[in-house]
């Protein structure tokens, strides 16, 4: 009998299981999941234009999505995606860091403090996209101005000059010129790469090749202009960037003798760390160290990146 049931139960759970499967499978056809991920882009945009201290940083994630690397199956990530990345580090680090303080407001605090990771990642590796684009502007700008000479045609001399550019250039070069070879619009294409290279005089660039491709007038001349902006810029980086390392460093300093101490400390006086994890007093004061370490990483933020504007 007992065979007889669990035979039964078998059974049952196998057709409940199917019926599942296909309902699941009905509504997936059903529902177009690419409109639904859109939805979900739109609702945490609208989430973060609605504070003003959190409008910028919508702006700057959108910008900094298009621009990065990081291209699942050749595409920029979407706003979804990152909003779950951010999730799932800000509930597990909440988590761990809960367990090993004994201190969910310290966890709390430290949660927030590693879900900003993805965003300054993100913002890394556009800055860094940023300069590989600086170095690779002027060579690239006296190279198209060379193709330019030889054929007369902006089109033709970036198709001619992509396979010997490097990315994040060489990648938005051949995805331009083989867009227009197949019939898209010029301006959706200008506009889209524009999008995509966080670079101004890159920008103006393709700016200026759309307003020959529609008007004429004389191309090599605006090239020599952007050439010009290049050398300029590249002096001003070389002063911006000898007052702004002195910043970053003395934080560095900071927070690597915080940690030498309390590796010392842990080592020599475990009493004191027994104190700071099970005692009142212990967790107020590891709220406040991570309260101090988060106003003077913002300091430091605020001030580095005025001197880099």
């Amino acid at each position: 009998m007992n065979t007889g049931l669990l035979i039964l139960n078998i059974g049952a759970t196998f057709f409940a299981v199917y019926y599942l499967w296909e309902v699941i499978n009905h509504e997936r056809r059903r529902v177009k999941f690419h409109n639904v991920g859109a939805m979900v882009d739109r609702q945490v945009m609208q989430a973060l234009e609605q504070n003003k201290r959190t409008r910028g940083i919508a702006i700057a994630l959108e910008k900094m999505l298009r621009a990065t690397t990081l291209r699942p199956k050749g595409k920029p990530p979407k706003i979804r995606h990152f909003a779950c990345v951010t999730l799932f580090f800000l509930i597990t680090a909440f988590i761990v860091s809960s367990m090993l303080l004994n201190n969910p407001v310290a966890g709390l605090l430290l949660g927030c403090i590693v879900a900003t990771l993805p965003y300054q990642l993100l913002q890394f590796d556009y800055k860094r996209n940023q300069k590989k684009l600086k170095k690779q502007t002027p060579q690239f700008l006296l190279a198209v101005g060379n193709m330019f000479g030889t054929y007369g045609d902006p089109v033709i001399a970036l198709e001619q000059l992509s396979k010997r550019l490097k990315n994040p250039l060489r990648r938005e070069v051949i995805w331009f010129t083989d867009n227009l070879k197949y019939g898209v619009n010029a301006k959706t294409c200008v506009e889209t790469v524009k999008s995509r290279l966080p670079d101004r005089i890159l920008k103006d660039f393709f700016d200026d090749t759309l307003f020959y491709m529609e008007h004429g007038g004389d191309f090599t001349e605006s090239l020599n202009a952007l050439v010009k902006q290049t050398y300029e810029r590249e002096t001003a980086a070389v002063e911006r960037s000898t007052a702004t390392s002195s910043t970053v460093i003395v934080f560095m300093v900071l927070i690597g003798v915080y940690f030498f101490m309390l590796f010392t400390l842990t080592k020599s006086q475990p009493d004191v760390m027994m104190f700071l994890i099970d005692s009142l007093i212990g967790k107020a004061i590891v709220v406040a160290m991570v309260v101090i370490f988060i106003i003077a990483g913002y300091f430091t933020h605020s001030m580095v990146s005025i001197k880099e504007d």
